[in-house]
């Protein structure tokens, strides 16, 4: 009687490439969670910082130009493409990971900055209010979104004005000068999506 024949892969083999597998898939994750536990506590630099050569408030103000001027634009990139462009506009003018950020997490590292704590709550309240339509089973109108665009529009031009007053008392208190030149205030959206683009507020889909 011959003995027999092995078919297919070693058990062994199989055993080794799997805990090969695993191992690579753990370490990719320590990586990702130390690299993102470096960036938050700052270890890393501030990588808002150098998202683009563009001055921070000139940077959102065509950027919510861009959205102003879209066409039947879909209400969830929308919203997900405001409340990126308000974090990414945040982290550049305080030095901080605001776009990897979640809104509690924000808040709680803008209370650690120079920033007017009404400002913090607007912020806070602001991302609150976009989360629905960015991740819920709601569609905005486009009468709301108009109205969201205008609204962060307004807490930019407060934020440049506020950050403007920390730049000016750091100045006065001998800290690194940190003085640009004073940004106008751009003027609220008056234009955004065709009327016959518009969905019914509220609508589930």
């Amino acid at each position: 009687i011959n003995p027999p024949i092995m078919v297919g892969m070693d058990p062994a083999l199989v055993k080794i490439l799997w805990a090969i597998a695993a191992g690579l898939v753990l370490v990719t994750a320590l990586i990702f969670l130390v690299r993102r536990f470096l960036k938050r506590s700052g270890a890393l630099g501030p990588e808002d910082t150098f998202t683009s050569p563009v001055p921070p408030y000139e940077e959102a103000q065509k950027g919510l130009d861009r959205l102003a001027a879209q066409k039947a634009m879909d209400p969830k990139t929308f919203y997900f493409e405001l409340g990126a462009l308000v974090k990414t506009y945040i982290g550049r003018i305080h030095d901080i990971h605001a776009s990897e950020m979640t809104t509690q997490e924000l808040s709680r590292k803008l209370r650690s900055t120079a920033m007017d704590r009404n400002l913090v709550t607007q912020v806070a309240r602001f991302q609150d209010c976009c989360d629905p339509f960015r991740y819920g089973p709601i569609f905005a109108d486009s009468a709301r979104m108009k109205a969201d665009l205008d609204t962060a529009g307004s807490l930019v031009n407060a934020l440049e004005k506020d950050v403007e007053k920390i730049r000016q008392a750091r100045a006065g208190s001998g800290d690194k000068d940190t003085n640009e030149p004073e940004q106008k205030m751009a003027p609220p959206r008056t234009r955004i999506l065709d009327s016959e683009a518009e969905t019914p507020k509220g609508q589930v889909f």
